[in-house]
């Protein structure tokens, strides 16, 4: 496996992990879970987010000077891509069930 496909899977399985968390924690809401169980829920959510950010940045380190012009754009892309995921879903939206409208 090369360095990108292995950062990319870390980086997938980041959001997956966060995906699930997000999850959990609208259904806490949705339930009127306790608060101290929420506190919990959106700090475990922060700390895939700051590790993900992280994998990032060592990711961009790791490969800078192993790639071609081309596979460094493949690689900005995913970048790009992932960033927009999390860009969604930093903060608990009005949205969402449980939150303040």
């Amino acid at each position: 496996m090369n360095l990108i496909s292995k950062i990319h899977d870390t980086l997938k399985d980041k959001t997956e992990e966060l995906n699930k968390h997000r999850t959990q924690l609208n259904k806490m809401l949705e339930d009127k879970a306790d608060l101290a169980k929420i506190k919990e829920k959106l700090h475990a959510i922060a700390r895939i987010q700051a590790d993900a950010t992280y994998e990032d940045i060592a990711g961009i380190r790791a490969i800078e000077t192993e790639l071609t012009a081309a596979q460094m754009n493949k690689w900005r892309g995913m970048q790009e891509k992932f960033r927009k995921s999390q860009e969604k879903t930093q903060t608990v939206s009005p949205k969402q069930k449980g939150a303040i409208q």
